[in-house]
């Protein structure tokens, strides 16, 4: 594929592109969340405890995708991008319908994780591709639309395996909604076009595993978005896995209703937190670049006391109410933190940085907050403790604070970045 050292146009088809991928993603949201409305039912019929249900949705699931993520993303920026999709989507639409048949938890334990390698290799490669063909002034919103199917996905997945389960059981609707993933892949293969690299990302040598790494953790951007990020994702992941069964365990509805509902109130508040965030990056990065990432810090300090409140209130209406302003900022997050380090670092290392980065997000922090949720609501179960489930994700909340501040720090060292690359131009442009 021949470089091109030109800034990309936007077309009708760029925009399809990038939809497109946004529907990969949703897909791999729906299968990836399923699970979370199907807890009581696998619990109940596999006979599982809290620390287990963890580690199916945490860190089982997120270590596996991350570890397999950074080769697979290495392979993406070797090779078309447009192929590991493909792949990457037919894995784990496959195994999230086999993980309908399991029969104990080791064996959805294995399921689950096949579904993460495959899902480990769709977002790097997506990111690779947007970088590609959107202008950097777009990329951020274009970056913010693509995470959309994060909050669309959870809403499908919520909803719909939520009707399913009521309907039929926990087994058909993972066996069902595994299926629309491998219709996907045929529009993909079909539709999907492999742009062209941008120059800077060719005629050099990949570095190899430890030396690009060396190259990512020296810049401190992605140092401070790395910290920022596993602290975030690690309050995020807990309410994720979690917040299903604490409102059917405490309001007393149905896996339907609490799907329709919850499902409804992550979806919109999510879609609307993450286009917010690409959008207003693109608009106040043309006033300052570190703005889009003040921004972020602002919003994780914000959702942190009605994260609290939510999870103290009596009523179920109430506690949707303040639940959805945490769950719009909590998408905000995307597209400055993504534009950040694409713009830090040159296009051959773009997956690798992305898969490094979701390393931290999904390997360590959605890993830990599941997994730390399920502990300790087990342990005050063992202690006699009322409402467990509610005090360990009460206190998880609050991880969104020391989040904010890597975020802050982020931010400044963004804005020494751009002024020593400015420094090396006009160096070299008196040369």
């Amino acid at each position: 594929m021949a470089a091109d050292n030109t800034e990309p146009k936007t077309t009708p088809y760029t925009w399809y592109s990038v939809s497109l991928l946004m529907a990969i993603y949703t897909v791999s949201l729906i299968d990836r969340k399923v699970p979370f409305i199907l807890v009581e039912s696998i619990k109940r019929d596999l006979h599982l405890s809290d620390t287990q249900i963890g580690l199916i949705s945490g860190a089982i699931f997120t270590l596996t995708y991350s570890i397999a993520g950074i080769p697979i993303a290495r392979l993406a920026d070797r090779s078309v991008r447009k192929n590991v999709i493909v792949g990457s989507l037919l894995i784990w639409s496959v195994l999230t319908s086999f993980g309908g048949f399991a029969q104990n938890f080791w064996q959805l334990a294995i399921a689950r994780m096949g579904v993460a390698i495959g899902e480990s290799g769709a977002t790097p490669a997506a990111h690779s591709i947007i970088a590609d063909i959107v202008p950097k002034s777009r990329r951020a919103f274009a970056i913010g639309l693509y995470m959309t199917g994060a909050p669309i996905g959870i809403l499908i997945g919520l909803s719909v395996g939520g009707i399913i389960n009521d309907l039929a059981s926990w087994r058909v609707a993972m066996i069902v909604l595994g299926i629309p993933g491998i219709v996907l892949s045929v529009l993909v293969l079909t539709t999907l076009r492999e742009p062209p690299r941008r120059a800077e990302a060719t005629g050099k040598a990949q570095p190899n595993v430890l030396t690009g790494l060396g190259q990512l953790f020296a810049q401190p951007v992605f140092r401070q978005l790395f910290l920022g990020g596993l602290l975030f994702s690690a309050s995020t992941g807990a309410m994720l896995a979690f917040t299903p069964a604490f409102i059917i365990r405490t309001y007393h509805l149905s896996a339907s209703q609490t799907g329709l509902t919850y499902g409804l109130l992550a979806g919109i508040s999510g879609a609307v937190g993450a286009l917010a965030g690409g959008a207003l990056n693109d608009r106040l990065q043309t006033w300052d670049i570190r703005a889009g990432l003040w921004l972020v810090a602002a919003c994780l300090a914000i959702s942190t006391p009605l994260l609290a409140i939510a999870f103290s209130v009596h009523t179920y209406p109430l506690f949707l109410l303040c639940l959805f302003i945490p769950q719009a900022t909590g998408m905000i997050y995307a597209g400055p933190s993504f534009s950040a380090l694409q713009s830090v670092f040159s296009s051959r290392l773009h997956a690798y940085a992305t898969a490094v980065f979701l390393f931290a997000l999904n390997g360590i922090g959605l890993s830990l907050g599941p997994l730390i949720a399920g502990m300790l609501s087990d342990f005050l179960t063992g202690l006699g403790h009322q409402d467990t489930l509610k005090t360990a994700l009460f206190l998880l909340a609050f991880g969104k604070i020391w989040a904010a501040v890597h975020y802050l720090l982020a931010a400044n060292a963004l804005r020494r970045t751009d002024l020593d690359r400015a420094q090396a131009e006009y160096a070299v442009n008196q040369s």
